[in-house]
């Protein structure tokens, strides 16, 4: 057909170049212009090989973006006078060169094809340069512990294949029957298409059974039990067979642990205290509830990662990894829970970002962008500033999210916890102050009010509406439950066979 072609970059192994497609692809465009902004949608112009080929994409898209016919003809004055052109194309004349490729009327069969072809192989180019360059960079990274190594390559590797163009746009018709047929599903299967929490019902009445690709945060100053939470709802969406991933950068492996411990046992009716488990001040009673609760955590689809302080790609590398083995088991991955923004690092341009308010934005991103493209609903746990101490009522709002703009822009909802007993236990009246037992007793009833209450507010639902729910916080036991527990009637048996294991 030609001449031997220059590459725009470095060779590449012969597999991953098809270089007739490339041509065949802009011949098609050019004889129908209407293919152009589909074609567009799916392949840029840096994902052709070769550097005429580029050259000539770039015109075609600026010809048509002007309203013009992008042809052999109307094409050519973009090339005449370009000294690049010799060297990209050696031996030939652009002229002929345009007018073959316009003349290849079967082109136009499987065109769109053609193009998510060359788009894949260009993400296929990209993850051979990915490797290459870390093959030549492992024997300098002798210091480097092998996790960080591959986690180094996943993410390159995971940003080669996502960094491609969106797909093409859909109609309103296409759009209209995928509603129906969500609607049909969700008649079928008697729910929507979401996850439910088993011990917090609430959250499910508060933003809904949490559904794919959302991204979720939950804010809460210190003390008011925001990790609690999460804890419990990662434990509740598995005890519904739903695979979890759990990730914490504040808390060791070991402390992790007791608490999970504690949450469990108090679940299955037999509670320990956190403390004694850490302590290791147990009754053969409580043993045997440990020992039980292990036997159940064996059945539930839950782990959780010590991830100390890391990158945001570190993260999405994770993911992506759970993500995987959860599909070699037959199950797809459910909730991911990141306990906390702010302790999250992110990078830009391969340079640490050190300042606070663009790091937890690049890392909000981030985090939006691990539920959009694995298909995993997120729950990124948040602090909170003073704001909230500030108010006569102590009551958070969505502003006093640190960084607040990025975070409420990127969040599909923000449930923000409240427990007023943390605040109320400060007011308890002294004794021997003047009117003391009427004080202490107006305080004891409001006190009893709140104690052991935990409220989540509701301060954004990009899918309904917002309001507040009370659920009951035991501090002791490291445990939330929802508002409809009952703590005198013995739980049902949590055990239970999904099919899978851990």
């Amino acid at each position: 057909m030609t001449e031997p072609l220059r590459p725009a970059g470095q060779d590449q192994p012969v597999a991953l170049v098809n270089e007739e497609a490339e041509y065949f692809l802009l011949g098609g465009m050019m004889l129908d212009n209407r293919l152009v902004p589909a074609v567009a949608e799916i392949l840029r112009e840096d994902q052709f090989y070769y550097g005429i080929h580029r050259k000539i994409f770039r015109a075609i898209l600026k010809l048509t973006e002007r309203g013009q016919a992008a042809n052999a003809v109307t094409l050519r004055p973009f090339f005449e006078f370009d000294p690049e052109v010799a060297e990209l194309l050696p031996n030939q004349p652009i002229g002929p060169y345009l007018a073959q490729s316009g003349g290849q009327g079967a082109v136009l069969i499987g065109i769109l094809d053609m193009a998510r072809m060359l788009a894949d192989l260009a993400a296929l180019r990209d993850v051979d340069d990915a490797l290459g360059r870390h093959r030549t960079l492992l024997p300098t990274a002798i210091e480097d512990s092998v996790e960080e190594i591959v986690d180094r390559i996943e993410a390159d590797l995971w940003s080669a294949v996502s960094a491609r163009p969106a797909v093409a746009a859909n109609s309103a018709t296409s759009m209209i029957r995928k509603v129906i047929e969500r609607n049909q599903r969700i008649v079928t299967a008697g729910t929507v298409d979401g996850y439910s929490c088993k011990l917090v019902k609430d959250v499910d009445r508060l933003i809904g059974e949490v559904e794919p690709g959302t991204y979720n945060i939950i804010g809460g100053r210190p003390g008011q039990g925001k990790t609690t939470l999460a804890r419990s709802m990662a434990l509740g969406y598995a005890m519904n067979g739903i695979p979890v991933e759990f990730f914490h950068a504040e808390m060791t492996e070991e402390q992790q642990a007791i608490y999970v411990a504690a949450d469990l046992c108090h679940a299955l009716g037999n509670p320990v205290a956190h403390e004694a488990i850490r302590k290791g001040n147990l009754t053969s009673v409580q043993l045997q509830a440990l020992e039980r609760a292990e036997a159940v955590a064996a059945s539930l689809p839950v782990n959780y990662t010590a991830t100390g302080r890391c990158d945001i790609r570190r993260i999405e590398s994770m993911v992506a990894r759970a993500k995987a083995r959860w599909a070699a088991k037959g199950k797809k991955l459910g909730p991911v829970f990141v306990d906390y923004v702010q302790l999250l690092g992110a990078s830009r341009n391969g340079r640490e970002i050190t300042e606070d308010t663009p790091r937890v934005a690049a890392v909000s991103k981030g985090l939006l962008d691990i539920a959009q493209k694995h298909g995993v609903p997120v729950f990124a746990l948040s602090q909170l500033s003073r704001g909230a101490e500030d108010r006569k009522d102590f009551r958070p709002e969505v502003r006093d999210l640190k960084q607040a703009g990025d975070l409420e822009q990127d969040a599909d909802s923000i449930i923000l916890v409240f427990r007023e007993e943390t605040y109320l236990i400060k007011e308890q009246p002294k004794q021997g102050s003047q009117d003391y037992q009427r004080k202490y007793d107006a305080w004891e009833t409001d006190f009893r009010a709140v104690r052991g209450v935990q409220e989540l507010i509701c301060g954004k639902n990009r899918h309904g509406k917002t309001s507040s729910r009370p659920v009951k916080f035991f501090g002791a036991n490291a445990a939330v439950r929802g508002s409809d527990f009952d703590e005198f009637t013995p739980p049902a048996d949590l055990a239970f066979d999904w099919g899978g294991g851990r």
